[in-house]
């Protein structure tokens, strides 16, 4: 195992939604004593994405694949998660996420919009046999001004399903 791995699937390089999974998975970090997290931004990857047999990509799907916990994130895009995290996510076999404990972490426009999204993902990761310690994260663009309130409230919900007593 290789502890806790952020992967953000937003196309865009060091993106809101990569800061947010990226504040989710240090403060994660911190509360179970875990060290910090190695981050995959998906964005840097460009087109060898198409190539699982690249160096970097067959690295990442590995770290994915043996991480304890992971935080994936997505933006919105036409109603679901990005399409950069579905190809990526499509290099592994359909129970490539086994017994995978994975945080799902979603940014959208409004609310509903987040909430249908994280929906999507949830759906997806759990076909790909992750567990989800908790409920997702659903995120409008507008609460992200105090992304350290947003991470601190997320991880007070899903302390107990991550083992972590309440302080």
């Amino acid at each position: 195992m290789s502890g806790i791995v952020v992967l953000s699937g937003d196309p865009h390089p060091d993106s809101r939604t990569a800061r947010l999974a990226t504040g989710i998975g240090t403060s994660t970090a911190q509360l179970i004593g875990a060290r910090p997290p190695e981050v995959i931004d998906l964005a840097e990857y460009g087109y060898r994405l198409l190539v699982p047999e690249a160096e970097e990509v067959s690295r990442a799907i590995e770290n994915v694949r043996d991480a304890d916990l992971l935080v994936i994130a997505t933006p919105t895009y036409n109603g679901t998660f990005s399409g950069v995290l579905k190809v990526f996510l499509d290099c592994f076999p359909s129970d490539g996420l086994a017994g995978r404990p994975a945080l799902s972490v979603v940014v959208s426009a409004t609310p509903g919009r987040a909430e249908v999204a994280e929906g999507h993902l949830h759906a997806l990761l759990a076909e790909m046999g992750a567990t989800t310690p908790g409920p997702g994260l659903a995120v409008a663009e507008d609460q992200l001004v105090q992304p350290d309130v947003l991470i601190t409230g997320y991880l007070d919900r899903v302390r107990g399903a991550l083992g972590v007593p309440a302080h």
